[in-house]
């Protein structure tokens, strides 16, 4: 691994990202790249495990990583694999809290290292900058909570049925008090909950209805 990451090649990593993809100018993720740092993990060598706090997210330089979740009954099933270009713990960047995975290194890896305390001066002087960033990582939470949940109602799947499940599916957002489907109607499909909690409705034959969530 080099001793230097180039910073012409690391500004055109950081805009090739899904985070910072065609949403944000040079100029302010030059500024980001400035006020980061490197991180350097060796094979096997672990850089974050399921339950520690989260205040940093991490963009693979050189390298590649391994995304690895603890099911309840203690099975550990590798859910994604992270190269050169991809980001890692976004999410807590932006909301803070717990690890949802474990990362561990497949090979000597180095990452840029971008937490709060550098990325705050920047999004002060730029404008909606965490709203957008807050939709884009939106996107991503969803698709971590499904595999969350696939493993709950599956066990362990590997990737390539896990890709395609995911092919399968399509998101739905219903707001507080909005339908779903009625009862009787025709069945055609069924419902994954990644988040928040439904009341089911239904009448028995007395008319009189019937509320669980």
């Amino acid at each position: 691994m080099t001793k230097q990451v180039n910073e012409t090649n690391m500004l055109d990593t950081l805009k090739a990202t899904y985070l910072f993809k065609e949403k944000f100018s040079e100029t302010l993720l030059d500024e980001i790249l400035h006020n980061s740092s490197y991180v350097d993990i060796s094979q096997n060598a672990c850089l974050f495990r399921q339950g520690d706090e989260g205040d940093a997210m991490y963009i693979v330089a050189e390298g590649s990583l391994k995304v690895v979740i603890v099911s309840e009954n203690g099975a550990e099933s590798c859910v994604a694999k992270i190269g050169p270009g991809e980001p890692v713990g976004e999410i807590q960047l932006l909301t803070g809290g717990r690890r949802t995975a474990s990362v561990l290194a497949e090979q000597d890896t180095r990452l840029l290292c971008i937490n709060r305390e550098c990325i705050d001066p920047v999004a002060a002087s730029h404008p909606n900058f965490f709203e957008e960033l807050n939709r884009i990582v939106l996107e991503r939470l969803r698709e971590n909570q499904l595999l969350t949940v696939l493993l709950l109602l599956f066990g362990y799947l590997d990737r390539q049925k896990l890709r395609f499940i995911k092919r399968q599916l399509e998101w739905v957002l219903i707001k507080k008090g909005e339908r779903l489907f009625s009862q009787g109607e025709p069945i055609d499909c069924f419902y994954i909950l990644t988040n928040g909690r439904l009341s089911v409705v239904a009448d028995d034959p007395s008319g009189k209805k019937n509320t669980s969530t």
